[in-house]
């Protein structure tokens, strides 16, 4: 079975464009008010978080997928000069970066999975 990654933000396009190149895996996108029953409804192998959604609803959807069996993954994606330490993998958006980044963190991120 494909592994399973949820995709939170608040650019459908954005969202889209990133399930597109994650295509490799199985994605579901959701916006920040529908990411919270999204995670209790279906069990997910990493939760992606946008640079959209806000550094509080950030934070409690991050401490809600911690109470989750198992818990997912995080990766949180942030502007550059966002100094804010979340406590998770966070990846600092930049327009000069290969746009095959996603795929790159999330096979690393799923790879550690499995040898943990």
């Amino acid at each position: 079975m494909k592994e399973r990654l949820l995709l939170v933000g608040e650019d459908p396009a954005l969202l889209a464009t990133r399930a597109f190149l994650l295509a490799e895996w199985q994605t579901e996108i959701v916006n920040t008010k529908a990411a919270l029953p999204a995670m209790q409804a279906k069990q997910f192998d990493i939760v992606i978080i946008g640079q959209l959604v806000s550094v509080i609803e950030t934070k409690r959807l991050i401490a809600e997928a911690g109470k989750l069996k198992p818990a997912p993954s995080i990766l949180v994606i942030r502007f550059i000069g966002d100094d804010v330490d979340l406590g998770v993998e966070t990846h600092f958006a930049n327009s000069e970066e290969s746009p095959r980044w996603p795929q790159d963190r999330v096979a690393r991120l799923l790879a550690e999975r499995k040898a943990s």
